[in-house]
C-alpha cells in the first residue's frame, strides 16, 4: 500500500470542494500551515483528508505544498495578520499556523472578538469568511480544544444542559429544524446571549425557546440542546 503523503495549505486559506472542480460546492477549508494527507493524486487535483478532524474532500494542488518539516508551527492569534513567509508576504485568518504564530493561549473571548462581523460563507471556518459550525470549530481549536467539523457532529460531545438559565459562558447551543435535524451551532456567553454565524458573526439573545433575532425582533432558529465541554 502506497505510504499516504502529508502536505501543507500554502495560502492563507483554500477551499475544499465536494468534487474535483473549481465549480462543485465548497464543504470546507484549510488554512495556512494547516496539515493534510493526499488520498489520491489527481493531477491538477487531490482527494484529501484533513489531519486535524478527518474531513476529506477535494483540493486543488497548486494550492499545497509536500513538506517533511516535524516542526510545531504555532497559531496566528489576530484575525487579519500580514507576515513574510517562503511565498512571500501574506494576510492570515486568525488560526493559520506558521513559524511566526504565537504559543499564547488568550481564551474564548479573545477567539469570539476575532471573528465578530465575519460574513457568513457556507464551508468557511476562518476570519474571512465562515459558516456556524466552522466558526465554533475554529474559536475552540486554537484554545486547544478539538472538535469535529460539523454541527451534527459537535452536537455528540460534551455534557447536556437541560435549561438555558444553567447554561455558561462556552457551552454550545444546538439548534434543529423541523424534522429534528441538527442545522446551526452557536456559542453561549451568558446572559442570555450567544454568538453564532448567521449572516455574520454577531450576538444574538437566547431563550428555551431559541435564538432571537435583535435586527428583524423575531425568532430565527428553535434550540435543541445545550453542550458542555468545558
Amino acid at each position: 500500500m502506497k505510504e499516504i503523503e502529508t502536505w501543507r495549505c500554502r495560502v492563507a486559506c483554500a477551499p475544499m470542494r465536494k468534487d474535483q472542480s473549481d465549480k462543485s460546492e465548497m464543504i470546507n477549508q484549510a488554512l495556512y500551515g494547516e496539515e493534510i494527507n493526499v488520498l489520491e493524486d489527481l493531477g491538477n487535483w487531490v482527494r484529501v483528508r484533513l489531519q486535524y478532524d478527518g474531513y476529506e474532500g477535494f483540493m486543488e494542488k497548486k494550492l499545497l505544498i509536500q513538506t517533511t518539516d516535524q516542526e510545531q508551527p504555532y497559531y496566528h492569534i489576530l484575525s487579519h495578520q500580514t507576515v513574510e513567509l517562503s511565498e512571500g508576504p501574506m494576510t492570515l485568518p486568525f488560526g493559520a499556523q506558521s513559524s511566526q504564530g504565537s504559543d499564547a493561549i488568550l481564551g474564548l473571548d479573545w477567539s469570539i472578538n476575532q471573528f465578530l462581523g465575519t460574513p457568513y460563507l457556507w464551508g468557511g471556518k476562518s476570519t474571512f469568511g465562515t459558516d456556524c459550525s466552522g466558526f465554533v470549530q475554529t474559536a475552540f481549536r486554537v484554545m486547544g480544544i478539538p472538535l469535529p467539523r460539523d454541527a451534527y457532529q459537535q452536537v455528540e460531545m460534551g455534557k447536556t444542559i437541560h435549561f438555558v438559565n444553567d447554561a455558561i459562558p462556552g457551552d454550545l447551543a444546538f439548534f434543529s429544524n423541523k424534522e429534528g435535524k441538527i442545522i446551526h451551532v452557536g456559542i453561549c456567553l451568558g446572559n442570555q446571549e450567544i454568538v453564532h454565524a448567521s449572516g455574520w458573526v454577531k450576538i444574538d439573545l437566547l431563550d428555551q425557546q431559541g435564538i432571537f433575532n435583535r435586527e428583524i425582533q423575531q425568532y430565527s432558529h428553535q434550540l435543541a440542546t445545550i453542550k458542555r465541554l468545558m
